[in-house]
């Protein structure tokens, strides 16, 4: 395996065209080539971006029953948001918890302290074992890919978003997976001049504050149900969250992506988080992900089948923007699990799927996560759920989707 020098990513392959990821004869990669060269221009402006959020902040705040939504997970990211909106901002927050059948005592305990101490309404929002099984069962076997995080809790959470008419939603996500995301796009979709010019604008218009509007938010939701077969119960909730994921393109609200707004580093995280109860899990590193017992079969399942996830990325784009230093990534680097030992929660996400080990790297042996193409739709799903859009429309945005969305 190859690594690159300068942020320490594996030439496994990548989202864009399922290829290897470039690495020249130097042991640089193709981002951080792409990283040196715009530097300037992926420069983050808290500054304007705080600007531009508070004066949000200020048109919304007291006009609704609540101010926003956070989308919460308990995690040391989603909980300095809580506390951060709450107390620091003033605003009246709704936490909402998509139940992804994987969080750990430690964890719910994480999350019931929190917004008991902050003085916050939170409400978990379950599916259902039978559901929730058949929901990671699919996704697994079509797409190869295992990740209980956004997508699906916007998703699923939908109605309760709705009917919170809250003008903001807020994502408690990280920089890197943040900036990983952005650049993937932007090296890949994206000459340098087109590239420089969606920067500059980014940058004016201020980074973290985006209209749900945008399609991206469904498509991306959509993409991971889209080819599956699903009980007529199943189906029904389904079309409920879709229905009501579109009402939501209709009204104005917007996403926050705090991470992009202000510069939070972990050792204040943990320290203020600390104050208030939370507790770090045990067997997770306090600058890595701390909302889940599942965290290793991220790492697994895509090194498996020789990719680079979304965790790997977020971890590069850290060091890659100088917020990680190198004895910090390879303290967190053991924590995504790209190796060739079976993680002890395999037999927990078995028994939640309700496939056996067999079945388990059958699928694994087929490389869906690998493939170049997105899995074939399941049209007779799509008519179902009533997706208002035709069906070129909405296979060029699935294959778009299927294309950027890293595992």
């Amino acid at each position: 395996m190859k690594k690159c020098i300068r942020c320490g990513l594996p030439d496994y392959k990548i989202a864009f065209g399922r290829k290897k990821l470039h690495i020249d004869d130097e042991h640089t990669c193709i981002y951080c080539h792409d990283f040196n060269t715009h530097q300037d221009l992926y420069t983050v402006d808290f500054k304007n971006n705080q600007r531009r959020f508070h004066a949000l902040c200020d048109q919304l705040r007291g006009a609704h029953t609540y101010d926003a939504v956070l989308m919460y997970t308990g995690g040391k990211d989603s909980g300095y948001a809580a506390y951060f909106l709450s107390k620091v901002m003033k605003l009246n927050i709704l936490a909402l918890t998509w139940d992804n059948g994987f969080f750990s005592k430690e964890n719910m305990a994480n999350m019931t302290v929190l917004t008991e101490k902050l003085g916050i309404e939170h409400k978990i929002i379950s599916i259902g074992e039978k559901n929730l099984s058949q929901y990671y069962r699919n996704r697994f076997i079509n797409l190869g890919r295992f990740c209980p995080c956004t997508q699906p809790a916007l998703f699923f959470c939908a109605p309760e978003i709705a009917a919170s008419s809250a003008p903001m939603i807020i994502m408690g996500v990280s920089f890197g997976q943040q900036l990983a995301i952005l650049q993937n796009r932007l090296l890949f979709e994206f000459d340098d001049e087109q590239k420089s010019s969606i920067l500059r604008v980014l940058r004016q218009q201020g980074m973290g504050l985006s209209s749900f509007q945008d399609p991206g938010f469904f498509i991306h939701a959509l993409l991971d149900i889209a080819s599956g077969n699903y009980t007529p119960d199943m189906v029904e909730l389904l079309r409920a969250c879709v229905r009501q994921f579109q009402k939501l393109h209709t009204g104005d609200r917007t996403i926050v992506i705090l991470s992009l707004i202000y510069n939070f580093d972990h050792d204040t995280i943990s320290r203020v988080l600390s104050e208030y109860g939370w507790k770090k899990p045990s067997g997770a590193h306090h600058a890595g992900h701390t909302s889940c017992i599942m965290e290793p079969m991220k790492g697994f399942v895509s090194s498996q089948q020789g990719m680079i996830n979304l965790d790997y990325l977020e971890l590069a784009a850290e060091r890659r923007w100088g917020r990680f230093p190198e004895e910090l990534y390879d303290e967190v680097l053991p924590t995504l699990y790209y190796n060739e030992k079976e993680p002890e929660a395999l037999e927990t996400f078995l028994k939640i799927t309700r496939l056996t080990k067999d079945e388990f790297y059958a699928v694994l042996r087929k490389n869906p996560l690998a493939h170049a193409a997105p899995p074939e739709i399941n049209w007779n799903l799509m008519d179902t759920l009533g997706i208002q859009m035709g069906r070129d429309q909405l296979t060029q945005l699935l294959t778009q989707a299927y294309q950027r969305n890293i595992p």
